[in-house]
């Protein structure tokens, strides 16, 4: 007999702490805020215990879009609509075949939106990242080491990695909350990373770039302990410092995380 999907989703949603759920035999901590009154960040998870898949889905509506909001809702919707569809009509559906379809629904319905998106599809043994923008997705060892990082589709990352200016002086330039790849434009394109190996102890983030607070280096220094210890870790080494919302943060802030 199969066991029942479990998904949700959160919309301009303000979280005071840090939340947790249990999929099957793992924990998954998830949390998004904004910075003023409106938050554009949505975040929604889906968990398939047959397959033994997680997936992660974070979206950043894009700030200087007025319909930024609405597109990063629709995006996380869309995609978690289509997995449920899939799983009622047979094997879980692409996640590029979701992704664009809900690229054209924004496309028809506003002319003004845009959204970066970033997923993490977690089965057993490995994890795979899908790419759309700047919002960061990580795989660490159980120790910190970044395993796996996501190229950061703008300007800044582009001019930092190319050696084009320095850390320092890419952090003082106006172009910093540039993006150059976001749903709903007619030149988006998905970057898909390998299938990469899972083990015991590792970390797997999706993140909004408000988490970060300008750090390009995404280095962290871990415990190598349990979920718990592990996420208090991390989260020291954040712009959100603790498991609890402060009134410091510069952005809409939001992630979810995952501990093999």
């Amino acid at each position: 007999m199969s066991e029942p999907i479990q998904s949700d989703q959160f919309f301009n949603t303000r979280h005071e702490q840090v939340q947790h759920i249990e999929l099957g035999k793992n924990k998954l901590a998830y949390f998004t805020t904004p910075y003023g009154e409106m938050n554009q960040d949505s975040i929604g998870y889906f968990h398939d215990p047959d397959n033994q898949t997680i997936i992660m889905l974070l979206a950043d509506g894009m700030g200087g879009h007025s319909e930024g909001e609405k597109a990063s809702k629709a995006v996380i919707q869309g995609i978690i609509n289509e997995l449920k569809n899939a799983k009622e009509t047979g094997p879980i559906a692409s996640i590029i075949e979701a992704i664009d379809a809900v690229h054209k629904k924004i496309q028809r319905n506003w002319n003004d939106a845009g959204t970066t998106l970033s997923v993490a599809e977690v089965n057993d043994k490995t994890v795979r990242f899908y790419s759309i923008g700047d919002s960061p997705a990580l795989l660490l060892s159980s120790t910190g080491e970044t395993l796996y990082q996501s190229n950061l589709h703008s300007p800044k990352d582009f001019a930092l990695k190319s050696g084009l200016f320095a850390e320092k002086t890419i952090m003082q330039k106006e172009q910093d909350h540039y993006v150059s790849n976001v749903v709903g434009l007619d030149d988006y394109f998905v970057e898909v990373s390998p299938s990469l190996k899972l083990s015991k102890g590792d970390v797997v983030l999706i993140s909004s770039d408000g988490l970060f607070d300008k750090n390009f280096t995404y280095q962290f220094a871990l415990p190598n302990a349990n979920y718990e210890e592990t996420l208090q870790a991390l989260l020291e080494q954040t712009a959100l410092k603790s498991d609890q919302r402060h009134e410091s943060l510069f952005d809409d802030t939001s992630f979810l995380f995952f501990q093999r």
